[in-house]
């Protein structure tokens, strides 16, 4: 029976790292000698205003996806939520108008529950009127 040789050769890492961090430093300083020195006041002024603009591009592109995402709700606009109060941390009251009737709704996590149709006299005792 043959022995294989169990040792095995490392990888030259320590070569490919070394050359990779001097490509990297003669780099850097070939872009340094490349490059002109920077005016203060022209590189403050010039970094203000791309601030600036991509601030605008962000609050411009912010108002047109909520133009965008911004639904009219059910029925294209009938139902409207007029008021609500919470009764604990899932459940509510909520008036409702659709098409000039309002009604009050009990809203759990699990259902909807209609309490009852609130006309022209309940709302005035409600009111006070």
């Amino acid at each position: 029976m043959s022995q294989r040789n169990k040792k095995t050769k490392p990888l030259p890492l320590k070569g490919v790292f070394f050359s990779l961090f001097t490509y990297t430093l003669l780099s850097a300083e070939a872009f340094a000698q490349a490059t002109p020195p920077i005016e203060s006041g022209n590189y403050i002024l010039t970094v203000i205003f791309s601030l600036i603009a991509v601030l605008i591009l962000i609050f411009g592109a912010a108002i047109i996806l909520k133009k965008l995402t911004q639904s009219k709700g059910i029925a294209n606009g009938l139902l409207k939520v007029v008021g609500g109060v919470s009764l604990g941390n899932r459940e509510r009251l909520v008036i409702v108008e659709i098409n000039d009737e309002k009604i009050l709704l009990g809203v759990t996590s699990n259902e909807i529950t209609l309490i009852k149709e609130i006309t022209e006299k309940t709302e005035s005792q409600l009111t006070g009127q």
